[in-house]
C-alpha cells in the first residue's frame, strides 16, 4: 500500500528524514497537549499524528528499499529485542542506555 502512496525516488532520503523529524515533533506536541488538558479531541490528534509519523517511516523504508515487515519480524523474532521477553521487562533507564 505505501509503495503506491510513497514510491521510491519521489524524494531524497535527506528530505524524507527532515519530514520524519517534523512528524515526530507533531506527535510529541499532541501528546503534551493531551497530558496538559485531557480532552478527547486531543486524543484523536495523537492518533492522527502517530499515523502520519508511521506513514513517514514507511515512506523512508520504501525510498531506501527496506522491507520493513521483514526487518521488524527479524528484530522481534525472539520477543523484545533487548530482554527477549514478552511482555518486555526492560526499564526505561535500560532502554535509554542502549546504543544502536
Amino acid at each position: 500500500m505505501f509503495v503506491a502512496i510513497y514510491p521510491p525516488g519521489r524524494r531524497t532520503l535527506s528530505d524524507a528524514g527532515i519530514h520524519l523529524a517534523e512528524e515526530m515533533g507533531e506527535v510529541s506536541e499532541a501528546v503534551h497537549n493531551f497530558l496538559g488538558q485531557h480532552r478527547s479531541g486531543q486524543l484523536q490528534s495523537i492518533k492522527q499524528e502517530i499515523a502520519d509519523f508511521v506513514s513517514c517511516v514507511f515512506g523512508i523504508a520504501n525510498s531506501a528499499r527496506i522491507n520493513i515487515a521483514a526487518e521488524l519480524a527479524k528484530m522481534f523474532s525472539h520477543n523484545c529485542h533487548v530482554c527477549h521477553k514478552a511482555p518486555c521487562v526492560c526499564s526505561f533507564s535500560k532502554v535509554a542506555r542502549l546504543r544502536t
